[in-house]
């Protein structure tokens, strides 16, 4: 341990980080997110395909896994940011050899990926390593935490846990949302449609098909699609299978569903992830309280934005994932923002070292 680590003081170089962050690149980093995110949004999300944006997004996580064993080599005489910075550069490289995986998976089938899969032996360890290196940080500039610390700590991964498992187990629907979209269609012979009932006024007068549910008619409007925002549709042979549902308003279901085998794995590893992204998250949020007014200014602020923004595409995930994963969603966006701004961050941390 150097003299400057063991009374946590800077060094001459540390005191230089601050001055070296260059805004005009946060802005065309922003800007370029906003066109990327737009982009997306648009593209096809085909499964047996990388596309553009999937290679991106393999990319970035690769580069900030580069940039942060580099780090740590300069760092190494540390005891403590030499395996800080170790292990985020591990965690980011695991990251990417899941995503790798999980691509060449999706690409050889053109099937969803089974979840949980071979991707996640890389993803759970990543969150490990990046929970290391945040609390490692936080621990050498605060020895002990205050109140305010160990309550957004405890508070945010709990509140959102609370959500999340409520999400998963009470059933609900809400208007417009992708449930209640999607089970307002149903594909047969190739053919989607949207089941309405027969004393629709809207198609009253037409010669669409007609199927019966019970003791109710409905009409097959043919649907048209042309957004990618839905890329998952009921498949249904038999007109048994519809069951068309009205929403009027938020309704939670009056008995808890029954839950196949198949249910609890899934629901088993997004709460692992969704705990482990939150305590990420908090920690972040603390360091960045830290580091704000610290000696090494802006750069270690930046690193640890970065690592919030992720943490917050990994709840976007989480929480989007209940129902299916579809590429154009905004997670993707934010991996890629915060993986860039970690990789800048440490490329700062690099050049005045």
């Amino acid at each position: 341990m150097t003299t400057s680590e063991s009374k946590g003081t800077s060094s001459p170089s540390q005191d230089k980080a601050g001055s070296k962050i260059n805004y005009y690149v946060l802005v065309a980093m922003f800007a370029g997110i906003i066109i990327f995110a737009f982009a997306n949004s648009y593209e096809p999300n085909i499964l047996s395909q990388n596309d553009f944006f999937e290679i991106i997004l393999l990319t970035a996580p690769g580069v900030v896994g580069v940039a942060g064993l580099f780090v740590a080599r300069r760092y190494w005489h540390s005891k403590v940011f030499g395996r800080a910075y170790l292990a985020l550069g591990i965690g980011f490289l695991l990251w990417c050899c899941g995503i790798i995986t999980g691509q060449t998976i999706q690409t050889t089938t053109g099937n969803p990926l089974p979840y949980p899969g071979a991707p996640d032996l890389f993803f759970v360890p990543y969150y490990v390593f990046v929970l290391f290196h945040l609390i490692t940080c936080v621990r050498y500039f605060r020895k002990r935490l205050f109140l305010r610390d160990k309550l957004t700590i405890i508070s945010i991964p709990l509140v959102i846990n609370i959500v999340y498992v409520i999400a998963l187990l009470v059933p609900a629907s809400i208007p417009g949302s992708v449930p209640d979209l999607l089970s307002q269609q149903v594909t047969i012979g190739g053919q989607t449609f949207r089941p309405v009932p027969l004393d629709d006024p809207s198609v009253r007068n037409n010669d669409y098909q007609r199927v019966n549910v019970g003791n109710e008619t409905f009409v097959l409007v043919p649907l048209n699609l042309t957004s990618t925002a839905y890329p998952t549709i009921p498949q249904s042979n038999s007109p048994v299978d519809l069951v068309p549902l009205a929403f009027e308003r938020l309704t939670f279901g009056q008995t808890m569903p029954q839950f196949s085998a198949q249910f609890w794995p899934p629901f088993l590893a997004g709460i692992y992830y969704n705990a482990i992204t939150t305590i990420n998250l908090s920690f972040a949020i603390v360091g960045m309280t830290i580091f704000r007014n610290s000696v090494l200014g802006g750069a270690w602020g930046l690193l640890v934005l970065g690592i919030a923004l992720i943490a917050v595409a990994d709840i976007i995930y989480d929480f989007s994932s209940i129902y299916f994963y579809d590429r154009t969603g905004p997670s993707i966006d934010f991996y890629v923002f915060g993986s860039a701004i970690v990789a800048y961050a440490l490329f700062i941390h690099r050049k005045i070292l």
